[in-house]
């Protein structure tokens, strides 16, 4: 059996590399199964493209991995390909909220995790006897029961990476991610952990031993050339002291790599801060996201303090690592005053990197069912939080007025010499959806693209290293 993965993407200008853990874990799976497997990656629905990729691959089976950010462009294409009859199944955290947004024109979704479900599937288990799995039946969806959350990790496979090039992706960026685990323990309101938490009986929080996930390093550095750091790309990579301890110590005597990770403020403490530093760690990202804490308290449902999180950035810096912040705008209660005091507190922490996000209430979220309730359009959500589109207005702010202070953030806070320019340049409107100032980082972002395809391989490499710098 040959299996076509389609993967709808967020527009491509705002990454360099596309990968997915999930799809290149069941290509794994299918893999050890004898079946074949081949990636079509999407960020808008082309019918000649689709098309050549079904005459070359042949599939005899679709699969689908789908975000609500996604989810129209993937039923245009479910849409498009019904008629040729070619068995599909979805997969993703939309198809598990809401499985019956996309059973019009595929044979079946599957919730939560899919590794188990997946393998019965190419086995030829009939599709009511599949845990996980929702489908049609006579007119009506049928639902199957829930199988537990899957408890050693370690009994996974390595993913398959050469489904999506690899190499190709690695000549640019030069890290190679990794995942420790599966869940969150924190509850904010604005993820969809909340939910999933309860989607199936079981332990959700769980992590693969170090030894395994050093084997997986090993391997990987073993198969692929140009590797120069590893990301941990969890949500949160420190909530577990003993596994740290081991980690770190393994890591550094097996790999040695300079290594990237997203901790809380919370867990960043001294003794783990030191451990990280002495294992390679280069780079460590936090979420700050609102600099009003009350805000931040209670919409977000995040509980540190301003004070605990400049205390958690000076003891990285003061260690030797660079420190990545991530905010987020345009939530409910937002105003011209709390995004003031993100701005501000993000130049007290100095992050070496800054990451900004507008807000989108996802389903299945705690804030998007508040959002419901108070009347926001929530189906709005459609695309991108990378794309400079807000999704909701708040009492004092309207969703124009959100997307420009999003634009002029960085600057604000890195360049402040520069904020009379940008938010000239933040106000020309040239398109509906954009400004002389996105005008002027799309040209600045191809011009970058464009060197990196063309320069000789050192000096575009100089570049890149330059840019994630």
């Amino acid at each position: 059996m040959h299996v076509l993965f389609i993967y709808p993407i967020p527009s491509p200008k705002h990454t360099f590399v596309d990968y997915h853990h999930g799809l290149a874990l069941l290509s794994a799976l299918a893999k050890l199964q004898g079946h074949s497997t081949t990636l079509f990656l999407t960020h808008t629905l082309s019918k000649a493209e689709i098309d050549r990729a079904l005459v070359e691959t042949k599939p005899d089976l679709i699969a689908y991995s789908v975000t609500s950010d996604q989810k129209e462009l993937a039923k245009a294409y479910m849409n498009y390909l019904a008629p040729r009859k070619i068995f599909s199944i979805v997969g993703g955290i939309h198809p598990s909220i809401a499985p019956e947004d996309f059973l019009d024109h595929i044979e079946c979704a599957c919730r939560g995790e899919g590794e188990e479900a997946w393998s019965e599937l190419l086995q030829g288990k009939p599709l009511q006897e599949i845990e996980n799995l929702a489908y049609r039946r006579n007119g009506s969806i049928e639902t199957n029961p829930m199988r537990p959350f899957l408890q050693d990790l370690d009994a996974l496979p390595f993913s398959d990476r050469e489904l999506f090039d690899y190499q190709k992706s690695l000549d640019v960026d030069h890290r190679a991610d990794f995942i420790a685990g599966r869940g969150c323990p924190y509850r904010c309101s604005y993820c969809v952990n909340n939910w999933l938490h309860g989607l199936a009986p079981g332990r959700y929080v769980r992590l693969r031993s170090p030894d395994n996930l050093v084997q997986e390093v090993h391997a990987v550095l073993n198969r692929y050339n140009g590797i120069e750091s590893v990301c941990f790309q969890d949500d949160t990579f420190t909530f577990n002291k003993h596994w740290v301890t081991e980690f770190c110590e393994l890591y550094r005597r097996q790999i040695g790599l300079p290594f990237v990770c997203n901790i809380r403020a919370e867990t960043a403490g001294q003794e783990i801060i030191e451990m990280l530093r002495e294992a390679g760690c280069e780079e460590i990202r936090i979420g700050v996201e609102q600099g009003n804490e009350r805000l931040r308290r209670d919409i977000l449902k995040r509980k540190m303090s301003n004070n605990e999180l400049i205390a958690a950035f000076n003891r990285i810096k003061k260690a030797g690592i660079k420190v990545f912040a991530y905010n987020m705008i345009g939530v409910p209660g937002e105003t011209r005053e709390t995004i003031r005091e993100t701005v501000e507190l993000n130049r007290q922490l100095r992050p070496d990197k800054i990451h900004i996000s507008l807000f989108h209430p996802y389903p299945g979220t705690e804030l998007y069912d508040q959002c419901l309730k108070a009347g926001y359009n929530v189906d709005a959500v459609n695309g991108s939080f990378y794309e400079p589109v807000a999704v909701i207005d708040t009492e004092e702010l309207t969703k124009s007025e959100i997307e420009f202070h999003y634009r002029i953030f960085r600057i604000a806070v890195l360049f402040p010499v520069l904020l009379p320019v940008a938010k000239m340049l933040a106000r020309i409107k040239v398109k509906k959806h954009s400004t002389l100032y996105d005008v002027a980082y799309d040209s600045m972002f191809r011009a970058a693209q464009f060197a990196q395809r063309n320069l000789p391989k050192g000096i575009r490499n100089a570049l890149f290293r330059a840019l994630k710098a």
